[in-house]
């Protein structure tokens, strides 16, 4: 990857960031591609690819909930939360890097790494 990158700053709901992660270690444990639980949800292959992306602003909605457990094979319970989060709403600063390709040079590709989340006060 290249060196120096770009810093963005995004604010969530601590609820989407939650979900979107724990839809993510699920998806992962049962080796389930984005683009395959995007179909097995009824949607396009990009939905949880640009769910995931937190620089994009698709979030899942109270209708995902159901289909997200049906395509996982869990219970709604194990999406969710178990107690209300202190914060509302979280700032992610998030790392953004070109790859390299095969000759050493940026691609347009990009690699996005979350560098600090910070709590926002209600």
């Amino acid at each position: 990857m290249s060196g120096k990158g770009q810093i963005l700053e995004i604010t969530i709901s601590q609820l989407d960031w939650y979900l979107i992660n724990q839809v993510k270690k699920l998806r992962k444990q049962k080796g389930i591609s984005q683009a395959d639980l995007s179909v097995k949800m009824g949607f396009s292959e990009k939905l949880v690819g640009s769910i995931e992306n937190p620089t994009l602003s698709a979030r899942y909605n109270v209708s995902h909930i159901n289909l997200l457990a049906k395509a996982l094979n869990c219970n709604i319970h194990d999406l969710l939360p178990v107690k209300a989060f202190s914060a509302d709403f979280l700032k992610l600063k998030v790392k953004r890097t070109h790859k390299l390709s095969r000759d050493g040079k940026p691609s347009k590709k990009t690699v996005l790494e979350v560098i600090d989340i910070i709590p926002l006060n209600n």
